[in-house]
């Protein structure tokens, strides 16, 4: 599945974290660690092409996490932030 930001929704990188929010008054949700970087990667990413810059990052096996991309990107589809494309 291919995943792209919502169109209403801000972000704010500060440091290692992320502040995304459905605009205009949607909570703010801290995206932190992998999820940082999933959210800096994400646009118009499969959850394929996330899977494998992370194994790469972090050393491990792009098969192994892609269940946990999966998981991690739906929610925030459920939360309005990204949308499925």
């Amino acid at each position: 599945m291919r995943y792209r930001r919502a169109e209403r929704v801000g972000h704010l990188a500060d440091g290692g974290q992320v502040i995304v929010a459905v605009m205009p008054d949607g909570a703010p949700r801290v995206l932190a660690g992998t999820g940082a970087v999933i959210w800096q990667l994400v646009d118009g990413a499969t959850d394929m092409q996330l899977a494998e810059a992370l194994a790469s990052s972090y050393g491990v096996d792009a098969a192994e996490i892609l269940p946990v991309v999966q998981g991690f990107c739906g929610e925030l589809v459920g939360l309005g932030v990204l949308e499925s494309v």
